[in-house]
């Protein structure tokens, strides 16, 4: 008679000892703990650029719940303390209006917004009502 020789669980939150495989390359428990590991893997490998997309999600959602509620300037203090991070955003837009060079706009998706570093405030646009300024 051939023993099998006792395998943990290859997830490290689980650690639970794979009591009988037929396949002997079997690595998990269950598929919760196989999809599980993966996810954590994952997680090590691209961290940055996980936690990156959730922050412009989180953004991008604060910035439309102020538009739609017709607010357009919050104070700095005010959209940190919700959540907001003034440093996350996808690409800079340099706007002209008429002849003149107003500011650099951040961009999430299809609404903007500016740090104001005298007044301590953001202001927030919507694509919109950026053609209108034109």
């Amino acid at each position: 008679m051939m023993y099998r020789e006792e395998k943990k669980c290859k997830n490290p939150e689980c650690d639970a000892i794979i009591q009988y495989f037929e396949n002997p390359k079997k690595l998990f428990c269950d598929s919760t703990c196989k999809s599980r590991y993966h996810y954590l893997k994952d997680m090590d490998e691209n961290a940055e650029l996980i936690f990156r997309n959730k922050a412009i999600k989180t953004n991008y959602k604060i910035i439309v719940n102020f538009i739609e509620k017709g607010v357009f300037v919050v104070d700095a203090q005010v959209a940190k303390a919700i959540g907001f991070n003034r440093h996350v955003y996808l690409d800079l837009f340099k706007r002209f209006f008429g002849k003149k060079y107003i500011r650099g706009l951040k961009r999430i998706k299809d609404v903007f917004f500016v740090y104001d570093i005298e007044n301590e405030s953001i202001y927030f646009y919507h694509e919109n009502t950026l053609k209108d300024l034109q």
